[in-house]
């Protein structure tokens, strides 16, 4: 949390945007400016801290805490303007509609655009020279667009020969590389899926970018509230009778909830084993609907750990 920036990375549905917000109300009690980025996104971080939908626009949402849902489009128009200062150029250039065909045909340039804007709000200060946020948290897209998007300074760094572009990416992609300013995260929960997706997420970061992540979290991970002499004792007891009784459908549901905890303890140990990362575990706040008030709790738990 000492750092600028801060990325979550991980598949789709392990909690990366509540973990993100959760993170973003930490750092903004603690009286940072935090602005929390979503990416082209469906808009879920205003669910979780019930409140007007994001956009585009940054907007504070309580005291220091900021957020916005950076769109390529929005993000290309700001950062022509930057680079060729009048906006009339910018109409008359990029609103071309042949211009903008290409541009949207090249997947890599809306995202070299957003992660640009994302360093831009890096660098941004105040009139007063402050840093204009102190804390940027950017809820990335599922593993694999995440990892491309990453590795999008790079390789249009490598792809340009000079020019402001490779200026821009290679600055971009120092920033990234920079454990002194950018923690990049991995989340996963302990399920085979996401656990396989996160250690070979690590790999690439480490090989192909070189970058070391920074922590990995794992979400939704159950207590250990039985022992192994609990386990042989609910075995006995639905032994004891062969006849059905009411009793064994709670004992049967114990007994699976035992071997599903028993599982995801076995895909933590392997992310323990395989990844020589710094590992907290978050608990799991499962309900039908994520409120606020589920929010402020992990947060807390969240803090503490940290």
């Amino acid at each position: 949390m000492s750092k600028r920036l801060i990325i979550n990375l991980g598949k789709g549905g392990v909690g990366k945007s509540v973990i993100s917000a959760a993170m973003a109300l930490v750092s903004a009690r603690r009286g940072l400016r935090t602005l929390l980025v979503q990416l082209h996104a469906k808009d879920r971080i205003s669910e979780y801290l019930e409140t007007n939908p994001i956009n585009e626009n940054i907007r504070e949402l309580q005291p220091n805490l900021f957020c916005v849902n950076i769109v390529p489009e929005a993000a290309m128009r700001e950062y022509a303007l930057i680079q060729v200062k009048l906006e009339v150029i910018y109409k008359v250039v990029f609103q071309n509609r042949v211009v903008k065909a290409f541009l949207n045909a090249v997947p890599a340039l809306s995202d070299l655009v957003m992660i640009g804007k994302i360093e831009f709000h890096v660098q941004e200060t105040l009139p007063s020279g402050e840093a204009r946020f102190e804390v940027i948290i950017v809820d990335a897209p599922p593993t694999g667009h995440g990892l491309f998007f990453l590795s999008v300074p790079k390789v249009m760094a490598d792809a340009d020969q000079t020019g402001p572009i490779k200026t821009h990416a290679l600055r971009i992609f120092e920033l990234l590389q920079d454990p002194g300013r950018c923690a990049i995260n991995l989340i996963s929960l302990p399920e085979e899926m996401p656990v396989s997706e996160v250690i070979d997420a690590s790999a690439y970061l480490e090989k192909e970018l070189h970058i070391q992540p920074a922590m990995l979290l794992i979400n939704r991970c159950s207590p250990i509230e039985f022992k192994p002499e609990d386990e042989e004792t609910l075995n006995q007891m639905l032994r004891i009778d062969k006849k059905p009784r009411p009793a064994d459908l709670v004992l049967q549901a114990f007994q699976e909830d035992i071997s599903r905890t028993k599982q995801r303890m076995a895909h933590a140990q392997r992310l323990y084993e395989t990844l020589a990362l710094p590992m907290v575990s978050l608990p799991d706040l499962t309900s039908f609907r994520f409120s606020r008030a589920e929010l402020e709790e992990l947060a807390e738990h969240l803090e503490e750990i940290l």
